[in-house]
């Protein structure tokens, strides 16, 4: 027996001592934090089994008798602990067996275990008998199970992540070997105890064992000690294969920070090389420590030799004049000594071979945390730049002289072509450039001039057919401008380039059309014969614009010939009124539409801008119709209820922004008593009349104020004249212009035309109102002392507005609302915008609206469905607002429906022919909304059934 326990002891020694030298105390294993107590039981248990052999060698002593016991449990409480913490650690939130026996491995369960082990021994008549079983039993036993258990849980695959297959296989052999070891120690050890009394050590004791395996129960507790220490130490190896893991990792993750690290320095390598600009790097002496291929090419210095130089001495040492430029002044020395970013826009660098180039650069110093270690400049070749600054100076200045010059505004077109192109040529150092204006239907171009630079002569009167240019012109037509840089490749220039052109070798071609509107007038052409020529974005920009200035001579031409069929043009315009008020009754109606729904403060401002767009356009086209109606003596004038404090209100509303953007103040003088009375006239020609005489006042008045005086002239029984002033401090009007102010076209003198803009058509159709009105007009104005615009208007007495309870004007709309909600419209139109436009503004003021596409479907409907309103378009397929209107008020349910015309025909013939086929009024588009309330309100009302406007 002495051999078996010193080589039982031996054993747990040297698993002891393993322990203590392999351990790696920077493991990040579970497993490692608790190994420690697998190492303090293993020397202690060693320890124990010696002292065996010390009895059994030497006799038993009172001493051993007494520690043998107490060591024995100390030991089994380490390895009792090793076994908990490993079960504790391994916790992965697993099977309800793992779970369950997790939750029971807490410190806790030592209180119960040592209760009952204290117990037994303050009880029994053996006290360290009963010590050493209840220890085996207890902590033993327990203890050794779940170090089993814990080693198996806590060395699984999962938990040796990056270690190599191989190794794990290996490491989870040795700690399956070594659990099942411990397992059947704590069974040889904490079950097979010295025989007691007392069940179960009286049934399965170390005589009983001896008796029935024929040995003793030490050398099985031997061979499993053996067993464990061989594997536990094979176990240890784990912390060598996991500081080589670990170093394997690191390699890895240091091998891809190296090749990210090159990558990256390749590419910013390469994007330093790519950059069009000059980027030079310095230390913080000034020396350069680096140049990239831009700089090298720019100033045509090798890098090699730029290296370790001052950049100033070799390349930034004088002015452009050649005068020296003084290093203290230097701003990229300055940014080194004060740390401060410097942008030079105007500075000169010198070339190796002595030429110079002008540069805009950014200079900007390098920090290493609060040191600066240096600065880098980037800068770029502005040579391109300042020669296109010097040609847009001198392109504006062609452009001023041109303007003035009188062949412009008295339409003499060859006298103005003959400057145009000669002085375009030179230039753009071009050497042909020609004007040629189409005729007969679009079918030929005919040469007004051509100049040749390096003649210096011009010609004129040659002609093209269409088979040459008719390819090139329909590319003008769709882009403005062709600019080729190789015509002779140039699929649009083919007709020319092989026919009309092919002796004159054009190597590159620009042309730009001249036009107005959609109607081409001609082409401007610039050619290059010889040599190639890019064509820059502002030789294009300025040519085109050349290109109007010609269209506008041409249209002074028109204008002249206009003038003398100004009846024939009057027609004309009137008859395109349909097609015209046709699209701006869907640009308005729908963009009053998105107004209405709008919420978002951004878009209602932008969608007002596009109202108020669309508003003045509309008053382009209406000053243009106003004109065609009052020389056709079709004007009429509507009567309504109305209060000139509104009128003025609505004025300065419209108005405000252009007088504030000026800095001018609009003052009102407007007594109250006339603001607020009613009157009865037609407040929107008088509004037209105020904005064109204030209009004028703000475009004519520098700074100051603009006064609006408005005052009782004359009253009767049934009407009152009333007398408007405009009075400014602008520029003044000379006497001998005064009479030709209010003549169509007319304004005071070209230059004023010039410099302020106009149509020419607001004071004569603002005359014509007024005297439609009952009044007149005038002028009172001395030239640099400001004029007075006044005009008088008869108008009727009106009724008063009607008003809500708390004596609100109330809108047609809210009344719809309130008052007619669910009436049933027949909304008739063919037109999609438009029918998409009257069926939301009437579906917002509560009524149900069902729609025909024409007058045909109309009819039918009318002939199935009564109706309390219909409004009716007049042009349609099928069948027209007038032929659907006679058939409704001859064959239908709708006899007595009231039927307002609602169409772009706004002449005083179309509103009679809508009354006289049955309809009950008129209403013009583009559709005011509030008009349209008005309307259908006036006719839901059948207090007011009947009655008919004409």
């Amino acid at each position: 027996m002495d051999l078996v326990f010193l080589v039982y002891g031996a054993a747990f020694l040297a698993l002891g001592l393993a322990i203590v030298v392999r351990h790696n105390d920077h493991s990040e294993l579970p497993f490692s934090r608790s190994l420690w107590l697998l190492g303090s039981f293993a020397g202690l248990h060693g320890v124990l089994e010696w002292t065996d052999l010390w009895r059994v060698v030497h006799g038993s002593e009172s001493l051993l008798a007494v520690w043998q016991p107490v060591l024995l449990l100390a030991s089994y409480l380490f390895l009792f602990e090793f076994g908990r913490r490993l079960v504790f650690e391994a916790d992965d939130g697993g099977g309800r067996l793992a779970r369950c026996l997790t939750a029971v491995c807490r410190p806790v369960l030592y209180a119960p275990l040592l209760a009952v082990v204290g117990i037994g021994t303050a009880v029994s008549d053996a006290p360290l008998l009963t010590l050493g079983i209840l220890s085996r039993y207890v902590f033993g036993f327990a203890g050794a199970t779940l170090a089993g258990v814990g080693l198996l849980r806590a060395l699984g695959p999962s938990r040796l992540p990056g270690v190599p297959l191989e190794e794990v296989r290996r490491l989870t052999r040795a700690a399956q070997v070594g659990a099942g070891a411990l397992i059947a120690y704590g069974v040889l050890g904490g079950l097979v105890v010295p025989e007691a009394d007392w069940f179960p050590a009286s049934v399965i004791n170390h005589r009983r064992f001896l008796e029935f395996f024929g040995f003793p129960v030490q050398l099985a507790r031997a061979a499993a000690a053996i067993v464990i220490a061989a594997s536990m130490v094979r176990l240890l190896e784990i912390f060598q294969v996991e500081a080589l893991t670990r170093l394997r990792i690191a390699k890895g993750d240091t091998d891809r920070a190296l090749r990210q690290l090159e990558a990256l320095h390749r590419s910013q390598a390469l994007i330093l090389a790519s950059s069009g600009e000059g980027i030079i790097g310095f230390d913080s002496e000034g020396r350069v420590t680096f140049v990239n291929p831009a700089a090298e090419r720019m100033l045509g210095h090798p890098g090699e030799a730029l290296l370790g130089q001052s950049l100033h001495g070799l390349t930034h040492h004088s002015h452009p004049d050649g005068t020296p430029y003084p290093s203290e002044a230097c701003p990229i020395r300055l940014s080194l000594i004060d740390h401060q970013p410097r942008r030079g826009d105007d500075e000169f660098f010198w070339r190796r071979d002595g030429s110079g180039f002008p540069v805009d650069f950014l200079v900007t110093p390098m920090f290493d945390g609060d040191r600066c270690v240096g600065a880098v400049l980037s800068f770029r070749d502005m040579t391109e730049q300042t020669r296109f600054a010097r040609r847009r100076a001198a392109m504006q200045e062609l452009m001023l002289q041109l303007a003035g010059l009188p062949a412009i505004n008295e339409g003499d077109l060859d006298t103005m072509v003959q400057v145009v192109t000669a002085r375009l040529a030179r230039t753009f150092e071009v050497e042909r450039v020609s004007v040629w204006l189409l005729e007969e239907g679009e079918s030929r171009l005919r040469c007004v001039d051509l100049f040749t630079r390096s003649s210096g002569e011009h010609c004129a009167g040659r002609v093209i057919d269409e088979a040459d240019f008719g390819d090139h012109l329909a590319a003008l037509k769709a882009a403005r401008y062709t600019a080729s840089n190789d015509a002779q490749h140039e699929p649009c220039l083919a007709g020319l380039i092989h026919g009309h052109l092919a002796q004159a070798e054009v190597q590159s071609m620009l042309g730009c059309l001249i036009a107005s509107g959609r109607r081409p007038f001609g082409l401007l052409c610039l050619a290059e014969t010889g040599r190639p020529h890019v064509w820059a974005p502002d030789e294009i920009d300025f040519a085109c614009q050349l290109a109007d200035q010609i269209g506008l001579v041409l249209l002074n031409r028109e204008r002249r010939r206009a003038e003398a069929a100004s009846r024939a043009k009057s027609s004309f315009i009137a008859n395109m009124s349909h097609e015209l008020r046709t699209p701006m009754t869907a640009i308005i109606g729908m963009n009053s539409l998105a107004l209405r729904r709008a919420t978002d403060p951004r878009l209602i401002d932008q969608l007002g801008k596009i109202g108020k767009a669309a508003q003045h356009l509309l008053g382009v086209i209406n000053n243009i119709l106003d004109l065609s109606k009052i020389e056709a003596d079709r004007l009429t004038m509507e009567q309504v209820d109305f209060r000139i404090g509104e009128v003025v209100e609505n004025l300065a509303s419209l108005l405000g922004q252009r007088i504030a953007e000026k800095g001018l103040r609009l003052c009102i003088d407007l007594p109250s008593e006339l603001g607020i009375a009613p009157l009865r006239g037609d407040p929107l020609r008088l509004t037209q009349i105020l904005l064109n005489l204030v209009g004028n006042a703000v475009k004519f008045t520098p700074a100051g104020e603009i006064v609006l005086c408005v005052a009782r002239v004359a009253s009767g029984d049934d009407d009152v004249l009333v007398r408007f002033e405009v009075r400014d401090k602008g520029i003044g009007i000379a006497p001998d212009e005064v009479t030709r102010l209010f003549n169509a076209f007319e304004q005071a003198g070209a230059s004023t035309t010039r410099k302020y803009g106009g149509t020419g058509l607001g004071l004569a159709i603002s005359r014509r109102l007024a005297l439609q009105m009952g009044g007149d007009i005038g002028v009172e104005s001395a030239p640099g002392e400001g004029s007075t615009f006044w005009f008088t208007a008869r108008l009727g007495i009106g009724s008063a507005v009607r008003s809500d309870a708390a004596g609100k004007p109330v809108s047609a709309e809210s009344l719809l609302q309130a008052e007619f909600a669910g009436a049933r419209v027949l909304l008739v139109e063919d037109e999609p915008v438009n029918q998409e436009v009257s069926l939301c503004l009437l579906e917002d003021a509560g009524l149900v609206v069902e729609v025909a596409d024409d007058g045909l479907v109309a009819v039918q409907m009318a002939r199935q469905t009564g109706y309390d309103l219909i409004l009716m378009d007049m042009q349609m397929p099928r069948m027209n607002g007038l032929e659907a209107t006679r058939q409704i008020r001859a064959d239908s349910v709708n006899t007595g429906t009231p039927i307002l015309a609602m169409t772009a025909n706004a002449f005083v013939e179309d509103r009679q022919a809508c009354l006289e086929a049955g309809m009950n009024d008129h209403i013009t588009k583009p559709v005011d909304s509030d008009l349209l309330f008005e309307t259908v309100l006036k006719w839901l009302s059948p207090q007011l059934e009947g009655e008919v406007t004409i």
